[in-house]
């Protein structure tokens, strides 16, 4: 069994590296123009889903107003430039290379820089993330969570998220859903390297506090959406 140092290493080192070609890791990062997403519609669709989405968090929570959000992995800004046209938005990232083609496809749509609200954090340290951003309405994060390096972080991120959210919080966190297993290469497993059985996370968002209002599958990718209330 590797030791967390060194998993860590690897996805760093893996969304990082000059060894992996730009535009295969562009894509699975949802930049636009790249694999895919050079089907604009397509691209767009990602984050008009996740506001659909969002709408029905509202409803099921009875929260009628978002003022201001952050998104916990921001990649090549899909969600952003459609989250951003109302609500004051915030994103992190552990990859340089998507917090700059965030801020460039903000800057598209605002006309204006989003530096101080788009920060790039070392995955060793997801903790620091309370104290660089304000408490928020809601939390999103979609096409992670089977990318962190183990479930425990996985955990981690779901207790950091809880601590950001205000008290009246909302959070939609989508998972790749199945059996765990402790694959040994990053670089061959990285798009299901962290599963959870649907049950199992249920659970562990209740004990985190939160109150599961909502789950919806997609069956042919195996993604589960946590719709969450603090």
């Amino acid at each position: 069994m590797k030791k967390t140092s060194q998993i860590l290493s690897e996805v760093n080192s893996f969304w990082h590296s000059e060894n992996n070609p730009s535009d295969y890791i562009r894509s699975f990062s949802h930049f636009q123009d790249y694999g895919k997403w050079k089907n604009k519609e397509l691209w767009d669709k990602l984050g008009l889903d996740n506001l659909e989405r969002l709408e029905t968090l509202k409803m099921l929570s009875g929260k009628s107003e978002v003022v201001n959000m952050i998104e916990w992995g921001v990649g090549g800004g899909s969600n952003a430039v459609k989250f951003s046209k109302e609500i004051d938005f915030y994103g992190v990232d552990i990859s340089r290379d998507s917090i700059s083609e965030c801020k460039r496809q903000l800057k598209l749509v605002h006309n204006r820089n989003f530096d101080s609200q788009l920060i790039h954090i070392q995955i060793e340290n997801p903790e620091l993330v309370p104290e660089l951003i304000p408490k928020v309405d809601f939390f999103l994060c979609t096409s992670v969570f089977q990318h962190f390096p183990s479930p425990e972080y996985g955990a981690n991120v779901a207790e950091i998220a809880y601590d950001i959210l205000k008290d009246d919080g909302i959070a939609l966190i989508q998972i790749k859903y199945g059996e765990h297993q402790n694959y040994f290469n990053y670089n061959e497993n990285f798009a299901r390297f962290t599963l959870y059985p649907i049950p199992l996370f249920w659970a562990l968002m209740t004990q985190i506090g939160f109150k599961v209002l909502a789950i919806t599958l997609e069956t042919k990718t195996f993604y589960a959406y946590y719709y969450l209330k603090k």
